[in-house]
C-alpha cells in the first residue's frame, strides 16, 4: 500500500485542521517544554504578520486544553502530537490536556470606529464563551446565579464595555470553579486593534479598553496558570501591556537557539525534499529568505507554503509576492506618505543599499509620524527590513544597519512608493529599479 502523501496546506491557522487534513507541518512543538521552563508566567512573542503566530497559538491550545465532550468524557488530543518533538519530552507530555484554555484572536479587530470595534470584540468574546460552554453544559458543575446572568448577558444580551473588558478574567473564575484547575490564556495578535485605532482616530478609547482587559486577565487574575500573547510589535509602556510586571518578551532581537515561528533553512530544505522540489530552494531562498530572528536565519513561512503549493500544482508563476495582501500595509503606507526622509531612504534601500538607524523595541504610536526612529522600528519589527549588523544601546534599542530582506519585500516597497507617486500624480516606474531585483 502506497503511503499517503502530505500536502502543504495554506489558508488555515488551525493546527488540528492541518493535521486532520494530512497537511505538511513544520514541527515547532518543542516550544512547549521551552515555555514550561520559563520563570515568568506570561510570555509575549512578537513576529511579523503571517509568520506562524496563529498556528502556534492553535497548537498550544490543542496541547494544553482540558475539556469534556457531551458525554462528560475528557477529549484526548494525544494523537495530534504523536511523533512530534514534544512527544519526546516525557515531563511536558504529562501536561497534555491538563488545563482549561481560553483562547482569543484579535487579528480582525480593524474597524473604522470604536463602536464598530466593540461590536467585533463582542462577537469574538461570545465565541470564546461558546468554546468553553462544556464547563457548565456537560459537567456536574452548577453555575452561581451571578455567573449565569453574566454568561447570558455576554451570549445573548448587550454587554457593556466594562463587562467585555473583564470577560476573560471572569471566564477564568468560572472554569476554575468547574474543574478546580487554573487556566491557560492565549491572546493572538493583541496589537492589531491598537494599530487600527491609531489609523482611524480612536486610539485612546481602545487603549483604555485593552489595558483593562489585559490587566484583569494576566495581572490580577488569581486563576492564571500561564499566558501566551502574540503580536507584531512590543509597544511602549503607554500600551495595553503597561503595568504587567510578569511578562517575558521575545522579539526578533532576542537571543535564542531556536526560531519557533519563521522557517529555518534546514526546515525548508527538508520540506522541499519531501515533495521532490530540491531544485526550487535557491529561488525560494532568494524570494522569501533573508530574515534574522533571534540570531537565526528565517524564511517567510506563509510565502514558502504558498510557493510550494504553486510548484506542486504546476502554476505558471509560482514565485509570486504572496505576502503583499496578507500583512496590514496601511500603516507602512502611512509612514511612507507622511515622511520625506523615510521615502528618500526607501529608494536607497530599493537600490540595494543599507540604512543606518536606531531601532527600539518600544514603539510609541502617537510619535510615529513625528520621529523617524519609530518608523524604522516599525519597519523592522513588521518584517519589512532586517538588521544586517547591530550594536546594542541602552533601553532595549539597537544601532542597526538595515536592509530589505528579500525580493518579495522589495516588490512591496516598490508598490507602496509607486502608489505614493500615483496619489501625487507624479511619474514613477518601478522597473527603473530593476537592478535591485
Amino acid at each position: 500500500m502506497t503511503e499517503k502523501r502530505k500536502y502543504p496546506i495554506a489558508g488555515t491557522d488551525f493546527f488540528t485542521q492541518i493535521m486532520d487534513d494530512d497537511g505538511y507541518y513544520i514541527d515547532k512543538t518543542d516550544v512547549i517544554p521551552w515555555l514550561l521552563a520559563r520563570k515568568k508566567r506570561v510570555i509575549l512573542f512578537t513576529r511579523p504578520r503571517r509568520f506562524g503566530k496563529s498556528t502556534m497559538i492553535s497548537m498550544l491550545k490543542a496541547f494544553f486544553e482540558y475539556r469534556i465532550d457531551c458525554d462528560g468524557k475528557p477529549v484526548d488530543n494525544r494523537h495530534y502530537f504523536e511523533g512530534l518533538k514534544v512527544s519526546q519530552d516525557s515531563e511536558a507530555m504529562t501536561l497534555l490536556g491538563a488545563y482549561p484554555v481560553i483562547s482569543i484572536t484579535l487579528k480582525d479587530v480593524i474597524q473604522f470606529s470604536f463602536k464598530e470595534a466593540l461590536g467585533a470584540l463582542t462577537n469574538k468574546i461570545r465565541l470564546m464563551f461558546e468554546l468553553c460552554d462544556w464547563a457548565w453544559k456537560y459537567s456536574s458543575f452548577t453555575l452561581q446565579e451571578k455567573q449565569r446572568i453574566f454568561i447570558q448577558n455576554i451570549l445573548y444580551g448587550n454587554p457593556s464595555p466594562e463587562d467585555l473588558a473583564n470577560s476573560i478574567a471572569l471566564l477564568s473564575g468560572i472554569l476554575h470553579d468547574a474543574i478546580h484547575r487554573n487556566v491557560i490564556i492565549l491572546i493572538d495578535e493583541y496589537d492589531v486593534p491598537l494599530q487600527s485605532a491609531f489609523l482611524h482616530g480612536y486610539y485612546d478609547e481602545m487603549l483604555t479598553f485593552l489595558r483593562t482587559m489585559m490587566s484583569s486577565a494576566l495581572k490580577t487574575n488569581p486563576y492564571l496558570e500561564r499566558g501566551v500573547i502574540t503580536g507584531c510589535l512590543r509597544v511602549s509602556k503607554e500600551s495595553s501591556l503597561s503595568g504587567l510586571n510578569n511578562v517575558e518578551s521575545h522579539t526578533i532581537m532576542s537571543e535564542g537557539k531556536r526560531e519557533f515561528f519563521g522557517f529555518e533553512p534546514a526546515e525548508v530544505q527538508e520540506m522541499l525534499h519531501y515533495f521532490n522540489l530540491d531544485d526550487a530552494y535557491p529561488q525560494i531562498e532568494y524570494n522569501y529568505d533573508g530574515y534574522n530572528f533571534c540570531g537565526r536565519h528565517a524564511h517567510n513561512p506563509w510565502s514558502v507554503i504558498m510557493c510550494t503549493r504553486a510548484l506542486l500544482e504546476n502554476a505558471k508563476y509560482p514565485y509570486r509576492t504572496y505576502w503583499l495582501n496578507t500583512s496590514g500595509n496601511d500603516i507602512i503606507a502611512d509612514v511612507i506618505h507622511q515622511n520625506n526622509d523615510i521615502r528618500r531612504k526607501c529608494f536607497d534601500l530599493l537600490r540595494g543599499q543599507t540604512v543606518r538607524a536606531a531601532v527600539s523595541e518600544y514603539l510609541t504610536w502617537k510619535d510615529l509620524r513625528a520621529d523617524s526612529k519609530y518608523a524604522w522600528s516599525l519597519l523592522t519589527f513588521s518584517g519589512y527590513l532586517k538588521p544586517v549588523e547591530y550594536d546594542e544601546l541602552p533601553g532595549d534599542s539597537w544601532a542597526c544597519e538595515l536592509a530589505i530582506p528579500n525580493r518579495e519585500v522589495k516588490e512591496v516597497f516598490a508598490i507602496q512608493l509607486g502608489r505614493w507617486f500615483s496619489d501625487k500624480n507624479e511619474l514613477f516606474d518601478p522597473l527603473t529599479l530593476s537592478d535591485a531585483f
